[in-house]
């Protein structure tokens, strides 16, 4: 019964897009509007161990500091 409630309320995208089919730079491009080569999230810092990965840099535009400015409260809650 869940799966024909989700067949008829739900919703189907045909066509989706991501900047990255890996979730760190496909959530800085959600988050900033930039492409990853861009923003660098993602970006490899430590050839030997692929855990060794770039953060947004320090200062980056996100949707995130623009809710913050116009008065918003934001909160992330995140896992791997």
């Amino acid at each position: 019964p869940q799966i024909d409630l989700v067949a008829r309320e739900g919703v189907l995208f045909e066509q989706a897009v991501t900047a990255s089919p890996w979730t760190l730079p496909a959530m800085g491009s959600l988050l900033t509007g930039a492409y990853p080569s861009k923003h660098g999230a993602g970006r490899i810092m430590n050839g030997r161990t692929p855990l060794g990965r770039s953060p947004l840099a320090s200062g980056t535009w996100t949707l995130a500091t623009a809710l913050r400015d116009a008065g918003y409260r934001t909160k992330a809650i995140v896992s791997n």
